[in-house]
Formats: structure tokens, sequence, C-alpha cells
């Protein structure tokens, strides 16, 4: 992918997408938490999302068709489709370059299994409020 395309889209990630770490019960009997890297843009233009998702993969769906409103596009990408695009975004990201470089962090630590271990764990659940937190301080809501 050519530079001026990874600029291109570290502007739409930094208008328009949201990074994020995600985490949720498996199921409430084992009570086993799972995180989870995402990154979303949610856009209108859907000749934008279909390139990004014919570029880099990931989930495309029609989040909104409101009558007489434009439809709402989301496109996203998890886990180590997230980690690869934004290790090649991060030069080119102004706003969200902290959450991209703490998204880059948490995704090395966490292994490819489904159990972590609970050093790893109390890493993935620091990044987690840590994410969480950058989060509240960027849109004014901070103490």
């Amino acid at each position: 992918m050519r530079r001026i395309d990874l600029a291109y889209i570290a502007g739409i990630i930094d208008g328009e997408g949201c990074i994020h770490i995600t985490r949720s019960k498996r199921s409430p009997i084992k009570k086993v938490i799972r995180y989870q890297l995402e990154l979303c843009v949610v856009n209108s233009n859907e000749w934008l999302m279909n390139w990004l998702h014919f570029s880099f993969g990931g989930y495309l769906y029609l989040r909104h068709r409101i009558p007489g409103r434009r439809k709402l596009w989301s496109w996203q990408l998890r886990s180590k489709q997230a980690r690869d695009l934004l290790e090649l975004l991060l030069p080119y990201l102004r706003i969200k370059r902290f959450e991209a470089e703490v998204a880059l962090q948490f995704q090395d630590v966490k292994t490819s299994g489904k159990h972590l271990t609970s050093e790893q764990r109390a890493v993935a659940e620091a990044q987690y409020l840590l994410m969480r937190n950058l989060k509240k301080e960027t849109n004014g809501t901070a103490a």
C-alpha cells in the first residue's frame, strides 16, 4: 500500500475511527473474561467503507437504515488484523496515536491461546482500563 493511502486511512481513523479494547465474559457460569482489540470506522459513504473492507478485510455491515436518512455503515477489524493495520498507520496517526500505541502493546502481550496467565490477565486489564481512561480524557469527561 502506498504511503499516501496509509496517511489517508490514518486521517479517517483519527476523525471517524475508534480504537478500543473490549472486555466480555464468555459465559456467566465459567466467569472467564475475554479481552479483544477492535478498530472500527462508522461512516455514511458506502464507497469508502467498501474500499476499507476490500483493502483490509474485517467485517462490514449496514448499521442503520432509517427511511429518509443516509445509510450508516460500520467496518471493523479485530485482534491481529487490527494490530497489523495500526502498525502500518502509526507513523501517520495524530489524534489517536497514543491509543494505537496502547492497542499495539496490548495485542503483543496477548497470546493466540484462549487462556491467559494471571500475569497476562493483569496486563490486559490494565491496558483495558488505560484505554478506557484515554477515551474519557479525549471526550472531555475526565475529572
